[in-house]
């Protein structure tokens, strides 16, 4: 029998880093934290909906093989006007 497990995602503490893009052209960061993942196993990580905002999100998904039991990602976004 399989054992499955939940992924676990966690958003860290002031993990959202938002610029005035006015005045910089840079794009939103959000970092995310893996854990408990099993090492050797393959995972794909993407964000549906960040917020109520509309937004873009890149790159759209991350897709590894596990090598320790945490991982650390960050993803990017623009608001879509």
């Amino acid at each position: 029998m399989a054992n499955n497990r939940d992924l676990k995602v966690v958003f860290p503490d002031g993990n959202v880093v938002s610029l005035n893009n006015e005045t910089c052209s840079c794009p939103n960061k959000v970092d995310v934290n893996i854990v408990d993942l099993l090492p050797g196993k393959k995972y794909t990580v993407f964000i549906k909906n960040l917020n109520n905002t509309p937004v873009r999100t890149f790159p759209e998904s991350y897709s590894f093989v596990a090598k320790d039991t945490s991982k650390k990602l960050s993803f990017y976004y623009q608001f879509i006007r």
